[in-house]
């Protein structure tokens, strides 16, 4: 469902490593947008008005562009060739951008004849985020192929929460590592989740 609507993301990540200090960045881009006919209902000072799904068709695309960077710096705990721990702490930066595009077949208005929802328009929002964060990484060197890597972070700033958690296995080829992995991000303001 979620793929159909994505027209562009990339991820990309590097890590630099001096004796116990590391440092990490990584990247993430996206952008979804989506088309829809359906005119779910208008609400007014939290009071819906009744009697639209039926009589005001209506045609919409909306779009949701995210830019994300984490910035961490790292500290080795414990290192003793087949497992590693690193205190982590950093930055989350980005930005969130969302728009949405409308055309009815008819403008929306009160009773009284005062609009509410113009027959066209658009509307759009953005937001910029700045967190602090801490967690801890590690990585699990099972032989000298396979590998477990994971990753967790928690933090606050602009955001009122934000959370990371990666794990995955890697393989490792004389050029380099193919790894599979499982990765979620969130970011709440105040009760909803802004972004994930």
């Amino acid at each position: 469902r979620y793929l159909t609507k994505l027209n562009f993301a990339a991820m990309l990540a590097g890590e630099a490593r001096r004796g116990p200090w590391s440092a990490m960045a990584d990247f993430i881009g996206l952008r979804v947008s989506g088309e829809g006919s359906r005119l779910n209902g208008v609400s007014v000072g939290g009071n819906r008005l009744p009697g639209l799904d039926a009589s005001v068709g209506s045609a919409s695309q909306s779009t949701l562009k995210a830019t994300l960077w984490n910035v961490t710096g790292g500290y080795a705990l414990v290192e003793d060739g087949a497992y590693r721990l690193d205190a982590i702490a950093g930055l989350r930066v980005g930005r969130l951008e969302a728009n949405v595009d409308w055309t009815l077949s008819a403008s929306v208005t009160l009773p009284d004849g005062t609009p509410v929802l113009a027959r066209s328009g658009s509307l759009g929002a953005s937001r910029d985020v700045v967190d602090g964060v801490i967690g801890a990484r590690g990585r699990w060197q099972i032989d000298s192929r396979w590998a477990v890597p994971w990753y967790v972070d928690i933090g606050t700033g602009t955001s009122r929460f934000t959370w990371q958690a990666f794990a995955g296995a890697s393989y490792a080829f004389g050029w380099g590592e193919l790894l599979f992995a499982w990765r979620h991000l969130g970011l709440q303001d105040q009760d909803r989740e802004v972004f994930r």
